[in-house]
């Protein structure tokens, strides 16, 4: 009987040591899977991260591609704006209204060759002197600047520098032709007037330099001596859609030249 006892005892306990060694195996087991387990989070969360980067990327440079787009609209607009057009045959030639506050050939100035000006320009008189004044101000700038304008003042005009800074800032001055080559260096465009005299036109041709490559067209109505007045002469293609406003033409552009004559020409009729 004790013998039969200590032979289950000895069973039971190889039985539990067996269990023992499976159970340790499992433990072991365990820890390798956990470890694989542990490393495929670490890998989930690192390929997630690295989604997420990309994402970010992609939003960037969709940013960029939109920066870039509005950077091109805004050099086309530019280049519309400042650049001349290489062709006006088919073109309408008609002058830019300019209302007669005084500065209308500082306007001129402005709306051609400051295009960011010309809404503020065509909404409001107080606009139109205030930005006239503004361009006074950039012709005593260049009086100052520059030692060959500081000549001619004296030259032309016989006054000193200082004396017609004073002259050009005063509220009812309203610009010479002077004043014109000023703006013609300033901006490096030829400034070709036609005057409107009773009984004929005169050319006059103003620029600072033989290379400039622009050109702009003003007429300067002096049918009376008393409001001598300026207006900006412009052309439109209505054959396009927009009807885009251009007033500024290369100086080879022959077509340009002689259509401004026309206009002057109908400008002398009324």
């Amino acid at each position: 009987m004790i013998l039969s006892a200590v032979k289950v005892i000895s069973q039971a306990h190889d039985r539990a040591a067996d269990l023992e060694m499976k159970m340790r195996a499992y433990e072991r087991t365990i820890e390798t899977l956990q470890r694989e387990l542990d490393q495929l989070s670490d890998d989930r969360d690192y390929w997630k991260e690295e989604c997420n980067n990309w994402r970010n990327k992609c939003k960037r440079l969709e940013r960029e591609l939109d920066t870039a787009r509005h950077t091109m609209e805004n050099l086309n607009e530019f280049a519309r704006q400042n650049l001349p057009i290489t062709g006006t045959d088919g073109f309408s030639f008609l002058t830019k209204r300019i209302l007669g506050t005084g500065t209308c050939m500082f306007q001129c100035i402005a709306w051609a060759l400051e295009p960011d000006l010309r809404k503020e320009i065509n909404e409001r008189q107080e606009n139109q002197k205030r930005i006239g004044h503004s361009f006074k101000k950039l012709v005593s700038h260049w009086i100052m600047k520059d030692a060959s304008l500081r000549l001619r003042t004296k030259e032309l005009f016989d006054l000193t520098p200082l004396e017609y800074i004073m002259k050009v800032e005063e509220e009812d001055y309203q610009g010479t032709e002077f004043d014109l080559r000023v703006f013609s260096k300033h901006f490096s465009t030829e400034i070709f007037i036609v005057k409107v005299s009773p009984g004929k036109l005169e050319p006059h041709l103003i620029s600072e330099s033989l290379n400039y490559s622009r050109r702009i067209y003003l007429l300067h109505d002096c049918t009376n001596p008393k409001h001598e007045h300026y207006e900006l002469i412009i052309a439109k293609n209505y054959k396009s859609f927009d009807m885009k406003q251009f007033c500024i033409f290369s100086p080879k552009d022959e077509n340009a030249q002689a259509q401004a004559f026309v206009v002057a020409k109908e400008f002398k009729k009324f």
